[in-house]
């Protein structure tokens, strides 16, 4: 085989399945949450903050914020500081009409 002709194969095997199962927003959520997560925060942390809004649960993505933001605690270091930074514009942004979960306007 060439190699080509075994990309497209593991794509085929591997890729195929793997973009059914994530064919949607929710699907993918459901993927992203159920992933390993390191210290927060992690990157998947502002991923799953970024569906829940998308899935208009405003409420849930809040509650997920705090809870990451108490988690970093006083920490100073980059990755903190930019995600405190996350927290607030995504705070901000409540002013951009975005639907929550619960069929209010925010």
């Amino acid at each position: 085989k060439t190699r080509v002709t075994q990309m497209i194969a593991s794509v085929e095997e591997y890729g195929r399945s793997f973009m059914e199962r994530n064919a949607t927003i929710q699907s993918i959520y459901n993927t992203m949450l159920n992933s390993k997560r390191g210290t927060p925060p992690d990157p998947l942390d502002y991923r799953i903050t970024v569906a829940l809004v998308i899935l208009g649960k405003r409420t849930e993505a809040e509650s997920l914020i705090e809870s990451k933001i108490r988690e970093i605690g006083c920490r100073t270091d980059d990755a903190a500081e930019l995600f405190r930074k996350f927290a607030t514009q995504l705070h901000l942004s409540r002013t951009m009409n975005i639907p929550r979960n619960d069929g209010h306007q925010t």
